[in-house]
């Protein structure tokens, strides 16, 4: 019998192929070549998840994901309706896209398949990294037609680290969703040195600024990521953001040939898991020996984490990815460790000041905030 809390997130990426070549993009260390999945790796993937799970999110990415036919997720819809195992079983599909080839017909099948969608662009500053702006702008548009409003990934770099205010006001106005990512020392950021970040201190202080504006914006219309989830933390005492929440046994990454990695983020060939042609259930993934090891070295760093740090329940150990890029997974990765660790303890002071109001909250805090503060109120009210 399968336990109902047996979910499993899988980053499949069916092709490299991409139309842009952003300056910052981490998938450069694979490549950008044309292999396809073929039919028979897709049917393996998910005859090797859906009947094993109790739920599957299926995150589609790439390369560009839209450089594969529409024909080719037509496919992977009919094969997770085949291999339910229940009628009922929670599947989910969405897409991470440049949005280029976001035509009308491609956001029809979106929305007529219940296919979330986000897209990677960087409002004013997309010229400057990724190019065809114009071309995602449209697919914005396309997608509207159809009352689909994309979440947004931002990347956070030494180009735009003294104007995230242009950033918020950008998609703001568009009332467009916004996810915040720092970029990482990777493919071709690591060529590109005049858009890595090096002082955690002043990352840190320019996202605090940036948390308050959002913080006390009472009229705004979107939450921002991971801003919404920090605080949801720092009120429950427990990390509810992905790098912080121990992604070990629920995330996996299967690659256009079949090999599994831990995550979609770029991992050496050396924490290869194996390929999908080898496995009928993914669950025998985590039971492999590099698993274990990956496990084992994880642990090391955790212990590490705990032993010096006051902010480690939120914190968790940080991101695996992370760590290996600063030189091993039982590495601690010292930049996001002190930008965190500042951040957090900033937003911690500001969660705690707004539940010292209590009723006078209501006109000082955007809404996001406001509901994460009424259910802390609440939830007192009933321990009393």
């Amino acid at each position: 019998m399968i336990n109902k809390n047996d979910l499993i997130s899988i980053i499949v990426k069916p092709t490299n192929a991409c139309n842009l070549r952003c300056k910052h993009c981490y998938h450069a260390g694979t490549g950008y070549d044309n292999e396809q999945m073929s039919d028979k790796m897709l049917e393996k993937l998910i005859s090797s998840s859906v009947p094993h799970f109790s739920g599957i999110h299926y995150i589609w990415h790439g390369g560009e994901p839209l450089s594969m036919p529409l024909t080719f997720y037509k496919r992977a819809l009919e094969l997770e309706q085949k291999y339910k195992h229940n009628p009922n079983q929670n599947i989910k599909n969405s897409m991470q896209s440049n949005g280029t080839y976001v035509t009308e017909d491609v956001a029809k099948f979106i929305a007529d398949n219940n296919i979330l969608i986000g897209f990677s662009f960087e409002g004013p500053y997309n010229d400057f990294l990724r190019s065809h702006t114009n071309m995602t702008l449209k697919g914005y548009e396309n997608l509207k037609k159809y009352n689909i409003i994309p979440g947004t990934i931002a990347v956070v770099g030494k180009h735009n680290i003294n104007n995230l205010i242009d950033v918020y006001e950008y998609f703001r106005n568009k009332n467009q969703p916004l996810k915040l990512n720092t970029i990482f020392a990777s493919g071709s950021a690591k060529e590109n040195e005049d858009i890595l970040l090096t002082d955690p201190e002043y990352y840190a202080e320019k996202i605090c600024e940036l948390f308050d504006l959002w913080l006390f914006d009472t009229t705004t219309g979107i939450s921002i990521s991971p801003f919404y989830s920090y605080a949801q933390s720092v009120i429950s005492g427990k990390p509810k953001y992905c790098t912080h929440s121990s992604c070990l046994k629920h995330w996996l990454s299967v690659h256009s040939n079949g090999d599994i990695y831990p995550c979609g983020r770029y991992y050496p060939e050396e924490y290869r898991l194996g390929n999908i042609m080898d496995f009928n259930d993914l669950h025998d993934v985590f039971e492999t020996k590099i698993y274990k090891n990956i496990i084992n070295k994880s642990a090391i760093r955790k212990q590490k984490c705990r032993e010096q740090c006051n902010v480690y329940h939120l914190c968790n150990g940080g991101c695996l990815n992370e760590s290996i890029l600063a030189g091993g997974i039982e590495n601690i990765p010292e930049f996001s460790c002190t930008a965190f660790s500042i951040i957090i303890s900033h937003i911690k002071t500001r969660m705690q000041e707004a539940i010292s109001r209590g009723i006078e909250f209501e006109n000082i805090y955007n809404k996001y905030i406001r509901n994460i503060i009424k259910k802390r109120l609440e939830m007192n009210k009933n321990v009393k």
